[in-house]
């Protein structure tokens, strides 16, 4: 799955979220942190990979994760996130999770964000009644 976060997403999800961390509203702190410019909350961009076991696995519950912020994501930038098994034991998976930022040809570039998930999948999956 990829996305592009704008400036209105990060906004937007400050105000759900309640992170008004100046790095994401403000560039001027930004760049007095050191960055390029204003920064899409890491957990914006993480909540990419339920969306794709949702879309995946329909009624997937997205248990546990565990995520490595490896570098920031600009606002702006090609962020692209993939889901793959690890392994699956009865109704549960293990997920290896990724998120690369994206070169403008879109090979990936970056690796920003990595981890591990756990979902509950539905039962009628599991048995092959959906699979």
């Amino acid at each position: 799955m990829e996305r592009v976060f704008t400036q209105a997403d990060v906004e937007q999800y400050a105000r759900l979220g309640g992170d008004s961390n100046p790095i994401h509203l403000d560039p001027q702190v930004a760049q007095a942190a050191g960055l390029e410019g204003c920064v899409v909350h890491g957990m914006l961009y993480a909540g990419l990979f339920p969306a794709i076991i949702a879309a995946r696995q329909p009624g997937a519950i997205y248990l546990k994760q565990d995520l490595r912020f490896r570098h920031p994501v600009p606002v702006g930038a090609t962020v692209r996130a993939q889901v793959a098994v690890i392994r699956v034991s009865s109704n549960r998976v293990v997920l290896e999770t990724k998120c690369h930022l994206l070169r403008s040809n879109g090979d990936p570039a970056i690796l920003v964000l990595d981890g591990e998930a756990l979902a509950l999948l539905p039962t009628d999956t599991v048995d092959g009644r959906n699979a």
